[in-house]
């Protein structure tokens, strides 16, 4: 069961923008070590920026990660370039909700299980 979908996230990006920030960070992450580092998109693996993007959206991100913020001027230029990757955020929002629940249910599967050594 997804939670989240394109839509409600863009609704996100819309009004939060600490939502922007994180979204931000996350795409970031996705990107290839080589792509963080040279600032492009060099693998086409539907993950993090796309090439019309990567330059700049990559340096504001290492740019955030080092100061643990962004400037307003800079959240309304990133909310308009981040729309477009609602969908991509929606299946990040959806694969962590997952992995928590599986983490919480993790400890309930083996409660009655004991180990003899």
């Amino acid at each position: 069961m997804n939670k989240w979908n394109k839509e409600n996230i863009s609704e996100l990006l819309q009004t939060n923008d600490k939502m922007v920030l994180k979204s931000l960070l996350q795409l970031y992450y996705r990107q290839t070590r080589d792509e963080q580092i040279q600032e492009s998109t060099n693998h086409n693996n539907n993950q993090g920026f796309t090439s019309s993007d990567a330059k700049r959206l990559t340096s504001i991100a290492k740019w955030a990660i080092k100061t643990g913020f962004l400037t307003p001027k800079t959240i309304v230029l990133v909310r308009k370039r981040i729309m477009k990757y609602a969908g991509q955020l929606a299946k990040i929002a959806n694969e962590k909700a997952e992995k928590e629940i599986k983490e919480k249910a993790w400890p309930s599967l083996y409660k009655n299980i004991k180990l003899y050594l």
